[in-house]
Protein backbone atom coordinates (compact mmCIF):
# COMPACT_ATOMS: atom_id res chain seq x y z
CA UNK A 1 0.00 0.00 0.00
CA UNK A 2 1.58 3.28 -1.06
CA UNK A 3 1.34 6.52 0.88
CA UNK A 4 -1.39 7.82 -1.45
CA UNK A 5 -3.49 4.69 -0.86
CA UNK A 6 -3.57 5.04 2.92
CA UNK A 7 -7.10 5.98 3.94
CA UNK A 8 -7.50 9.22 5.89
CA UNK A 9 -8.05 9.01 9.62
CA UNK A 10 -11.55 9.58 10.97
CA UNK A 11 -12.40 13.24 10.93
CA UNK A 12 -11.02 13.75 7.44
CA UNK A 13 -7.51 14.81 8.55
CA UNK A 14 -4.32 13.71 6.89
CA UNK A 15 -2.51 10.71 8.33
CA UNK A 16 0.50 11.89 10.31
CA UNK A 17 3.87 10.23 9.85
CA UNK A 18 5.35 8.26 12.71
CA UNK A 19 8.91 8.57 13.95
CA UNK A 20 10.67 5.68 15.61
CA UNK A 21 12.92 6.75 18.43
CA UNK A 22 15.35 4.27 19.92
CA UNK A 23 15.91 5.38 23.49
CA UNK A 24 18.78 2.90 23.75
CA UNK A 25 20.87 5.17 21.50
CA UNK A 26 20.65 8.05 23.97
CA UNK A 27 23.40 8.68 26.54
CA UNK A 28 22.96 6.70 29.74
CA UNK A 29 22.44 9.81 31.89
CA UNK A 30 19.61 10.91 29.60
CA UNK A 31 17.99 7.46 29.71
CA UNK A 32 18.00 7.60 33.51
CA UNK A 33 16.71 11.17 33.52
CA UNK A 34 13.79 10.23 31.27
CA UNK A 35 13.03 7.17 33.42
CA UNK A 36 13.03 9.23 36.63
CA UNK A 37 10.85 11.92 35.03
CA UNK A 38 8.31 9.38 33.74
CA UNK A 39 8.23 7.61 37.12
CA UNK A 40 7.80 10.94 38.92
CA UNK A 41 4.95 12.01 36.67
CA UNK A 42 3.29 8.62 37.11
CA UNK A 43 3.60 8.81 40.90
CA UNK A 44 2.24 12.36 40.95
CA UNK A 45 -0.75 11.38 38.80
CA UNK A 46 -1.44 8.33 40.98
CA UNK A 47 -1.26 10.45 44.12
CA UNK A 48 -3.43 13.20 42.59
CA UNK A 49 -6.14 10.71 41.62
CA UNK A 50 -6.05 8.55 44.74
CA UNK A 51 -4.83 10.65 47.68
CA UNK A 52 -8.34 10.83 49.16
CA UNK A 53 -8.91 7.06 48.93
CA UNK A 54 -8.00 4.80 51.86
CA UNK A 55 -4.71 2.94 51.52
CA UNK A 56 -5.11 -0.83 50.99
CA UNK A 57 -4.05 -2.97 53.96
CA UNK A 58 -1.57 -5.01 51.90
CA UNK A 59 0.23 -1.81 50.88
CA UNK A 60 0.32 -0.44 54.43
CA UNK A 61 1.79 -3.73 55.64
CA UNK A 62 4.43 -3.86 52.89
CA UNK A 63 5.54 -0.23 53.23
CA UNK A 64 7.95 -0.75 56.18
CA UNK A 65 9.62 -3.58 54.28
CA UNK A 66 10.21 -1.40 51.22
CA UNK A 67 11.40 1.48 53.40
CA UNK A 68 14.14 -0.90 54.57
CA UNK A 69 14.85 -2.73 51.29
CA UNK A 70 14.87 0.40 49.07
CA UNK A 71 17.81 2.18 50.77
CA UNK A 72 19.72 -1.12 51.02
CA UNK A 73 19.35 -1.65 47.28
CA UNK A 74 20.44 1.94 46.65
CA UNK A 75 23.57 1.46 48.78
CA UNK A 76 24.31 -1.87 47.07
CA UNK A 77 24.11 -0.39 43.57
CA UNK A 78 26.13 2.68 44.53
CA UNK A 79 28.84 0.48 46.05
CA UNK A 80 28.86 -1.76 42.97
CA UNK A 81 29.13 1.28 40.70
CA UNK A 82 31.99 2.70 42.79
CA UNK A 83 33.88 -0.61 42.69
CA UNK A 84 33.48 -0.93 38.91
CA UNK A 85 34.57 2.65 38.44
CA UNK A 86 37.61 2.11 40.66
CA UNK A 87 38.69 -0.95 38.65
CA UNK A 88 38.57 1.00 35.38
CA UNK A 89 41.07 3.59 36.57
Amino acid sequence: MSQSEIPPVSGGGQRTSRYRINLGNLPLWLQYSIAVAVAGIGMYLAWHVGHTRPTPAWFRNALPVWMFVGPLLLLFFLARWALKRGKRR
